[in-house]
């Protein structure tokens, strides 16, 4: 998996009092940091270096660090300032750029000349896409060492010289430093990472608003922009669920496929979309859709998959026929009282329309139960749907109650469970965010 082309990962470190960390002090740190990466080659000083300002190649990759005595342009913290995020978690932010003196920048970029450079000189226009290949990241594995090389040179230099603000470029997100030292000292890196933006625009008939999230600088870590669609729930329960489908993912090595769906418990069902580049999301985007929730009392099956279901450890919860049946059995019995309910786009109830047909009316074996993959083509999906007024009629009362009966002994079946701590890693640290966003 490739992620959109990346210039550099960049880090600002606001001081109010000028305190440069030694040049050997930090030049023996990046070793030590690129060494851990596993950055290959060595590290040796650029000839552009002084006593204060680092810079350091290792192998095709430059490392900067600038200790400046002036401060940054208000401009470059126009946009930060104004997330509602930043403003939620921590509301002196404007103060901190306001008052800062001088400051820490910290570079992470492939190649010896700022790719950004050479992009609007000649030597740029005649390279063309090739200049991509040379001087930009496009990997997420060089994009996450990049970052853990950034946050921790910026921690060293923090505990060396007090800090008022944070500026973690990759996503544009303005910390405290109460909260960027205790992210970074933690094993949940998560926060600092997806800077969430919440957003809304739709209400149901109460008036009830729902509020959506993007991750912003996911599709560095992705290769494309996560999204939680809106829901009536509140923001610091989407942005949990964002990060707990993060860790899911880094836990089991891969992104939970399209179709599928995860949750922390059978009784908590988002599903996961794939989707391709638009002119909202031009790098494509990765969305988290809520389907089922009994702590917010939501089951909305018109949302509903035939998914594999994941934990936020990125285990398999059921197999994919026993989801499928759970789903049959509460659909069954909810379609008995209901009839006119019927939705034949919907593949839960194309599955109880075909479950009819058969004259023995038995439940398919789990392996006989097709479930779309990601990369996959689903059969049912090609067959032309059934007109929905011959398919309500094939809904007697008796055979739904009898399906339902049988999809739900067929789910009982017992499942490997595994003891699960990431949601307490979350949990801490949306304690962390508590004390500001309240």
């Amino acid at each position: 998996m490739n992620i959109p082309p990346m210039d550099a990962v960049e880090c600002a470190v606001l001081h109010e009092n000028f305190k440069p960390m030694d040049g050997e002090a930090l030049f023996g740190l990046i070793r030590l940091l690129a060494a851990e990466q596993e950055l290959p080659g060595d590290a040796s000083l650029m000839l552009t270096s002084t006593d204060k300002d680092i810079h350091v190649m290792v192998g095709d990759f430059r490392i900067m660090v600038s200790q400046n005595a002036g401060p940054l342009g208000p401009e470059g913290f126009q946009q930060a300032l104004a997330m509602p995020y930043t403003q939620m978690a921590f509301p002196e932010a404007e103060q901190a750029v306001a008052n800062h003196t001088c400051n820490t920048f910290i570079t992470f970029a492939k190649g010896a000349i700022d790719n950004r450079l050479v992009a609007e000189s000649d030597l740029g226009e005649a390279l063309g896409d090739a200049l991509s290949d040379m001087n930009q990241i496009t990997d997420p594995f060089t994009a996450e060492s990049a970052m853990q090389i950034c946050q921790n040179i910026a921690l060293a230099i923090a505990e060396n010289n007090p800090t008022s603000a944070v500026h973690w470029c990759a996503n544009n997100q303005l910390m405290s430093p109460e909260m960027f030292l205790a992210v970074v000292k933690s094993d949940f890196k998560w926060p600092l990472y997806l800077n969430p933006y919440p957003f809304s625009g739709s209400s149901d008939e109460n008036g009830t608003q729902s509020i959506g999230v993007v991750g912003m600088g996911s599709q560095w870590l992705f290769g494309k922009t996560l999204v939680f669609e809106e829901a009536p729930v509140p923001f610091s329960w989407l942005y949990e669920k964002m990060m707990q489908f993060a860790v899911g993912c880094q836990m089991r090595g891969e992104i939970i496929p399209h179709g599928d769906s995860f949750g922390t418990h059978e009784d908590e069902v988002i599903a996961v979309g794939h989707h391709e580049p638009s002119e909202e999301y031009p790098y494509g985007r990765i969305s988290l859709t809520l389907v089922k929730s009994a702590e917010h009392d939501i089951d909305d099956n018109t949302k509903t998959q035939l998914p594999i279901h994941y934990d936020d450890e990125g285990n398999q919860l059921n197999t994919a026929g026993e989801a499928l049946n759970t789903l049959v059995a509460e659909r069954a019995d909810d379609l008995a009282e209901n009839p006119q309910t019927l939705d034949v786009q919907n593949p839960v109830d194309q599955e109880i329309v075909e479950r009819l047909e058969h004259k023995n009316l038995e439940i398919k074996p789990d392996s006989e139960i097709e479930v779309q993959h990601a990369g996959e083509p689903t059969d049912r999906s090609e067959m032309p749907l059934p007109d929905a007024y011959e398919a309500q009629k094939k809904l007697n009362v008796a055979q739904l109650r009898k399906i339902a009966q049988k999809a739900s002994q067929q789910s009982e079946k017992p499942t490997a469970t595994k003891t699960k701590n990431t949601s307490s890693l979350v949990q801490k640290a949306m304690g962390l965010f508590a004390r500001k966003a309240g």
